[in-house]
């Protein structure tokens, strides 16, 4: 469990049902992360189930009133997205989404700011990855303002909720880079 000024990062619990598919089922929530929303309260406990096993996956739930209104995973890297880049070994990913009802607020960069603090200094991981879709910028800013760093783009990544091409953005930072902002 990590804690931050506003919020509790811990992990998912099945109690948690509710809360999760009222913005796993919200119009733009999922298209941002690249699928379409829940319309299924049970298919939605399926994956909420699968969240529950995962060992980095953080509910972000709100102090004030303890509700859960979105996630931040740190997770072994998917090398598939970012092809032909050499991945150092003990790197990690991170990925977020959060309610809609809630954008714009700081929040993600604070619980994005949690988990980077967590992994980089006891973790030791050596170097986070994050990405997104360009045409997703509001995740882009909140790279931003962590500290991440573009080292690539990827043309015409994934077609858009518009129909749209779209690229996708990778960012990274290094243990030592954090350690230089942070001290």
């Amino acid at each position: 469990m990590l804690e931050t000024e506003r919020l509790i990062l811990r992990n998912y619990k099945e109690s948690d049902l509710d809360d999760y598919f009222e913005y796993v089922s919200m119009e733009k929530v999922g298209p941002m992360c690249g699928w379409p929303p829940y319309n299924d309260k049970e298919k939605a406990f399926e994956r909420l189930k699968l969240e529950i096993t995962k060992k980095y996956q953080f509910a972000i739930v709100l102090k004030e009133n303890n509700k859960v209104i979105g996630s931040l995973e740190l997770m072994d890297v998917k090398e598939e997205r970012y092809k032909g880049v050499s991945i150092e070994d003990s790197a990690k990913e991170i990925g977020f989404l959060l309610s809609e009802h809630y954008w714009g607020q700081g929040i993600m960069t604070e619980a994005l700011k949690a988990v980077m603090r967590f992994a980089f200094l006891e973790l030791n991981v050596p170097v986070i990855y994050i990405s997104h879709v360009r045409a997703n910028i509001g995740s882009g800013k909140v790279q931003e303002k962590c500290g991440f760093e573009v080292f690539n783009e990827v043309p015409n990544y994934r077609v858009w909720i518009d129909g749209t091409n779209t690229d996708l953005v990778e960012r990274k930072m290094t243990r030592d880079q954090y350690l230089d902002k942070q001290l």
